[in-house]
């Protein structure tokens, strides 16, 4: 932006400067505003600086809140799974449950035993339940107690 003679003349408030004078004006006030906007542009540069660390600063505690909150709750779902009536005692019951019964089962009589026919080798196993022949010469095994049957 340069001045006109006007706005000279309007900020010296005196009579009328030369060629001369008004030149040295000019050079004077464009120099002023080189000044002027190169200051501004570091200031807006150092602002914007400024803006990217506080955005890197706020995502990387956003991060750590986020953390900070996971480790949170993965605390309190500890303490509520461990409290007395959690779920872990939940399973503790359930454990022991399953362990009285797999102990009754031992108990129990054997309902069949399991043989293995000599002609088949170690591939298949059969069970001694009653046998009975099909249509086509093959030899089925069936339990009536158990419902299943074999081949």
């Amino acid at each position: 932006m340069t001045l006109s003679d006007e706005q000279i003349h309007d900020l010296l408030r005196v009579g009328n400067p030369t060629d001369e004078e008004c030149r040295l004006i000019r050079m004077g006030w464009d120099a002023a505003m080189r000044k002027r906007t190169a200051m501004l542009e570091a200031a807006e540069a150092e602002c914007l600086e400024q803006a990217r660390l506080n955005g890197m600063g706020s995502e990387r505690e956003a991060a750590l809140m986020a953390k900070l909150e996971a480790a949170e709750k993965t605390k309190s779902d500890w303490l509520r799974a461990n409290a007395p009536g959690g779920w872990i005692d939940d399973l503790r019951v359930e454990r022991d449950a399953l362990r009285a019964k797999v102990a009754e089962m031992e108990k129990q009589e054997p309902v069949g035993k399991f043989i293995q026919h000599p002609s088949i080798g170690n591939r298949t196993t059969h069970c001694s339940c009653p046998t009975r022949r099909t249509g086509n010469g093959a030899t089925r095994t069936f339990d009536k107690d158990r419902k299943h049957d074999h081949v």
